[in-house]
């Protein structure tokens, strides 16, 4: 049920992309490690991974974060560049949720995209 649930939901989203009831949305976003993920939003967006407006992430991602019912994201920590001046970790933007995720795949994932320049 809830695989099915779930591709439901993938689906209509994919369809409904420019339905008019998306006009007004402004921002969309994702809290993933995993690159496939992001890469799938961008894709979703019809964006371009560098011109993706960093300032305008980092004056609305704390106030974003704050409106979910996921109690981990609420209290999440933002780290960065993007929310730090004084980062010196070569992180642009991460979220900080204190649930495990095991980084192996998404690390791996990650250095193919690097070798494929995505």
């Amino acid at each position: 049920m809830y695989r099915a649930t779930t591709r439901l939901r993938l689906n209509s989203c994919k369809l409904s992309k420019y339905n008019s009831l998306f006009a007004p949305v402004k921002a969309v976003g994702l809290v993933s490690s995993h690159p496939a993920a992001c890469n799938a939003l961008v894709k979703y967006a019809s964006a371009n991974l560098y011109d993706i407006d960093l300032a305008f992430i980092g004056d609305r991602a704390e106030g974003i974060l704050a409106s979910p019912s996921i109690s981990y994201l609420k209290t999440a920590q933002l780290k960065g560049g993007v929310f730090q001046a004084d980062c010196d970790d070569g992180a642009a933007s991460s979220v900080f949720t204190s649930f495990y995720v095991d980084h192996t795949e998404s690390l791996k994932a990650l250095e193919q995209y690097k070798a494929k320049r995505q």
